[in-house]
């Protein structure tokens, strides 16, 4: 009885907690004026036939490729920046209806047409296409108008207060498949048929005529500022549906792939019905949409709904079946550590400072310190095999029974106090992970395991029982197992990607995958096999393993989940509708049904069983343009250029608004058909000074590593020779040759002799071009310096077998860059970037490599460099960069400042190890770059390799730097600028 009374008191106690409702948030991805959005107030959402979306706004037309927006407004044509209304014509034409007339687009730029005959004052609201071709649109000032667009666009009929309407001022539009034309007034609802028209009757509230639609059973509806009506028994009725709306402004009503309803509110989000009238979702800010105030709904060619906003710019719904949880009421801490699933299907996450949050159905319910927990700080949880959860904290184990914590902590002989992890065992006893080794909980006693037993470290992060009753150990200093024996280690020594391990996990084959900070490791039992971001890991912290679907494994990273099925990785990112990318350590938990947890710092993620990331079909290819010297070339016909205008720049896209980052491209310049294809990611290639002859361009795309796109966006083109190259003077040219050969036969030979090295002088060029092709591909477009790609092939070629002078390597970071971006945009970070470049390039010796690494991250490889050298190189460097100002359009000065890292080494390893020895000294001079930003920024921090001796000392050094430069293995120096001497502080190996 005393029992029973215990667990109605901690139910009573759960109830009084739970006062919130768990919000679920959708798969949204938003996009806004920082994306590159013209205006967050959206009025109309459109697609084109090769794919991309266009947006308008107030304050100009956005067009968009998943990507990057261009912007279209009066100086493109367009008569009026504000444009509330799109139409897609059956012949593919976009028209356009603005503020002040109508516009359509002519693939470059916007015409606007109607100009004599368009009134001022008169504001464009809605166009539709009749099926007879012509175009139809509602207007503030002059009623609703008939346009004949099959040669010159002209107004052929005119609706108004002079025949029949009861107002010049009409806003909303539809035409059906019979040619029957609907349109609204603030107060009635008009029907004209062969230009007759009927004022039809209104049953319902008394309300402007916001939006017309007809279902495809020929049911009109109408969206008022009171809710819904539709056509019943020859007059407009109250549409009767699950949710009272007549008290909502109703902006737009649309239907998607599936026939299911969408109508868009002012003030209260989006509703989605079904077919049958069902309510299947309403969608808020609550649920993740940036405003509630939701003007259009559009479906694109991928199934994506977009929302286009009031206020809150635009919201993309994905496709794929993913929920999140975010920071709210009963989860104020997101950032979530452990997940876990009791025997009623209810989750507990475990956070990062605030306690535990146990989510049921769609309550929520927040547990801390203040209930009885150890610590607030959760890091690891599971349920026993009585049913009760148990949580690893900062301070030791909390567990529930009988509605009432207990707690196991070192009076209890548990040695280490932070939890990392535990697992339960098939025999149902415990095995903890902990800060100061491992312990084994069984019967209620502890049984401790330290390096004096063989552990490699006491640091355990990860704790797993393979199918063979093995217990293996993911430690801070490498793979460890126990076979209730003694133990075995294994180390980076061994092939293992890292030493620290974050998540272990065996398959079916009972092969062992495990999660380290530099990569993702697999296990025989005898070989290791490692996979990095080199292989499509989109980072290489892995933090967390999942089984999949069909033998995938799931990888948390810190830069989004990887889908691996053995061969190829696809990423999932807050794109494909993550809540946030980084993920977690060990925070990842299959559910009972399937369905994947994953725990990220801003909230928690669950994948459906079956999920399926978003479309990884073939991407349209669009070419956006061909320039030359003399300006933009037209890519819709064949082109002739001349010889001295060839050197040509081509711009592309390929959209997807799903995958947008997974889209590779390839391209090639063939003059026939065996010509051989270049992969690139760059979306702007430049090939210059083509030799006479006919060619064409071809680029096409794919997502991640699909299926190329085999339709290739193209652009055909012939380089005319100069005059003296013409067939005509080849022709000239013999027939005196001819003539003259008679009397001058050494003049003949010598023209042979000039035909012949003009020939060669063509094989040239093109020989050139293709080394122009080479140098693209391994330089970065922005700055000239050689790329990520080029650096890391110039490292791998690297032989300093015949060299035993010290080297030197530099790594550059621009101080506060963001805030650059984001107060005077991204023109003026790219100049600083290329100004910064150039200084560089300038203060460089030629016989060393400079690349831009990755966004304002620069590193300068220093072959045979001296210390001295280096130090006069950085400082130099340091003191340059201070002298770099930009000037902004409103002449502000910005000051551009950097952050150095570096690393020295006067005695390299071998030739066979110095590759891999150069790519850990990078990621050393990395740890001292951000010591540099850490004191203060503008400056330089860094280490000298004393004594390196082979590749897996400085893997040692990277783990443990501390204890590298107490044992004087690294030396720290930091420089800071001022004089060209500068100022030099070394510490010790006692500080």
């Amino acid at each position: 009885m005393n029992r029973q009374l215990q667990q109605l008191w901690f139910v009573v106690i759960l109830s009084f907690m739970t006062c919130s409702v768990a919000a679920q948030q959708m798969p949204f991805a938003l996009l806004s004026i920082a994306d590159g959005l013209e205006d967050m107030v959206i009025f109309d959402i459109e697609q084109d036939d090769t794919g991309f979306l266009w947006i308008t706004t107030r304050t100009g037309v956005n067009r968009f490729d998943g990507n990057q927006f261009w912007t279209y407004n009066r100086k493109d044509g367009l008569p009026h920046n504000l444009v509330r209304d799109l139409l897609k014509a059956s012949d593919g034409t976009l028209w356009a209806a603005s503020e002040a007339g109508l516009a359509k687009f002519n693939g470059q730029r916007f015409e606007q047409v109607l100009v004599d005959s368009w009134p001022e004052n008169v504001s464009g609201r809605a166009i539709k296409e009749a099926p007879d071709g012509s175009l139809w649109m509602a207007t503030y000032g002059m009623g609703l108008i008939q346009i004949d667009i099959s040669s010159s666009p002209r107004i052929i009929n005119r609706f108004d207060q002079t025949n029949g309407l009861r107002s010049q001022k009409v806003r909303s539009l539809l035409i059906t498949g019979d040619g029957t034309v609907w349109t609204g007034d603030s107060e009635h609802i008009y029907r004209i048929r062969e230009n007759i028209i009927e004022v039809m009757p209104w049953q319902a509230a008394s309300s402007e005529i916001r939006a017309i639609f007809a279902l495809p059973d020929g049911d009109v509806w109408v969206g008022t500022r009171h809710g819904i009506a539709h056509l019943q028994d020859g007059a407009f009725r109250p549409k009767p549906l699950p949710v009272d709306m007549s008290n909502l402004a109703i902006n737009s009503i649309s239907q998607d792939h599936q026939q299911n309803i969408w109508i868009s509110t002012r003030d209260n989000g989006a509703y989605q019905f079904s077919p049958q009238g069902q309510l299947l979702q309403h969608f808020n800010m609550t649920n993740g949409l940036p405003d509630n105030s939701v003007n259009q709904t559009f479906q694109d060619n991928e199934h994506n709904t977009w929302f286009g906003t009031y206020g809150g710019g635009i919201a993309r719904l994905s496709t794929t079946n993913v929920l999140n949880w975010k920071a709210q009421a009963k989860m104020p801490n997101p950032n979530v550590y452990a997940i876990s699933e009791d025997a009623e299907g209810c989750m507990w996450f475990g956070t990062n400072g605030d306690g535990i949050t146990r989510l049921c159905e769609t309550q929520m319910t927040h547990i801390t310190q203040k209930n009885g927990l150890s610590h607030n700080k959760v890091l690891t949880s599971l349920i026993d095999d009585d049913g009760n959860p148990w949580f690893g904290t900062l301070q030791g184990i909390s567990y529930l029974v009988d509605g009432q914590f207990k707690l196991l902590h070192s009076a209890d002989g548990l040695m280490g106090s932070v939890i990392y992890h535990m697992t339960k065992a098939s025999d149902g006893s415990l095995w903890l992970a902990t800060n100061n080794g491992l312990s084994h909980f069984k019967n209620g006693r502890f049984t401790n395991y330290f390096t004096a037993d063989g552990l490699p470290d006491n640091r355990i992060n990860r704790v797993f029982e393979s199918l063979d009753g093995s217990i293996w150990l993911g430690t801070s200093n490498g793979l460890s197992k126990w076979d209730h024996q003694r133990f075995t280690n294994w180390s980076v020594r061994d092939g293992l990607a890292a030493n620290f391990i974050n998540d272990i996990y065996e398959d079916e084959q009972g092969l062992l995958w495990l999660a380290t900070n530099n990569g993702l490791s697999s296990f025989d039992g005898q070989n290791f096999r490692v996979w990095t971001t080199e292989d499509g890991l989109p980072h290489n912290n892995a933090t967390t393993l999942l089984p999949g679907h069909n033998g995938d494994i799931w990888i948390g990273t810190s830069r989004g989940v990887a889908i691996f099925d053995g061969i190829n990785f696809t990423i999932i990112t807050s794109r494909e509708g993550l809540v946030f990318d980084l993920v977690n350590r060990s925070a990842g938990y299959r559910d009972a049904d399937g369905n994947l947890w994953f725990g990220t710092g801003e909230g928690v993620s669950r994948f459906a069983a079956h999920f399926k990331p978003g479309a990884a079909n073939p991407p349209p290819v669009q070419l956006l343009s061909v320039n030359n010297e003399t300006g933009a070339l037209s890519t819709s016909k064949q082109a002739a250029i001349n010889q001295q205008d060839s050197n040509l720049t081509f711009s592309y896209t390929a959209i997807s608004f799903q995958r947008a980052p997974d889209v590779n491209y390839r391209y090639r310049l063939a003059r026939h058909d065996s010509t051989p294809w270049r992969e690139t990611r760059l979306n702007q290639i430049q090939i210059n000074s083509l030799a006479p002859g006919d060619y064409r361009f071809e680029v096409t795309a794919r997502i991640g590593n699909g299926a190329w796109n085999n339709e290739p966006a193209a652009f055909t083109f012939t380089v005319t020779p100069p005059f003296w190259r013409t067939p005509a003077f080849l022709l000239m040219s013999l027939f005196a040759a001819l003539l003259a050969l008679f009397y001058r036969g050494y003049r003949s030979r010598k023209h042979a002799m000039y035909l012949e090295q003009l020939v060669q002088e063509r094989t040239q060029q093109l020989e050139t071009v293709n080394e122009g092709l080479d140098w693209l591909a391994n330089h970065d477009n922005l700055t000239r310096l050689s790329n990520r790609h080029h650096m890391q092939q110039i490292i791998k070629d690297f032989a300093l077998a015949k060299h035993t002078a010290s080297m030197g390597v530099i790594i550059i970071d621009l101080d506060h860059f963001k805030k650059i971006n984001d107060q005077f945009g991204h023109a003026l970070g790219d100049q600083a970037l290329v100004e910064f470049s150039a200084m560089l390039i300038g203060l460089v010796d030629k016989h060393h490599t400079t690349a831009r690494w990755g966004g304002e991250e620069f590193v300068v490889l220093c072959p045979q460099t001296s210390l001295p050298a280096l130090k006069d190189l950085v400082l130099h460097l340091l003191n340059a960069c201070q002298k770099l100002n930009l000037k902004t359009e409103e002449n502000h000065q910005v000051a551009i400042r950097c952050s150095v890292g570096f690393i020295h080494c006067s005695d390299l390893p071998a030739a066979t190890e110095t590759p891999d020895f150069i790519e850990k000294s990078i990621q050393l001079a990395d740890q001292a770059l951000y010591e540099a930003k850490q004191n203060g920024r503008n400056q330089a921090h860094g280490y000298l390799i004393k004594q390196p001796h082979q590749q897996r000392s400085i893997n040692r050094y990277l783990l443990d730097t501390q204890r590298a430069l107490a044992d004087g293995h690294l030396e720290h120096i930091s420089w800071t600028p001022g004089k060209l001497a500068g100022t030099e502080h070394r510490v010790s190996s006692d500080q």
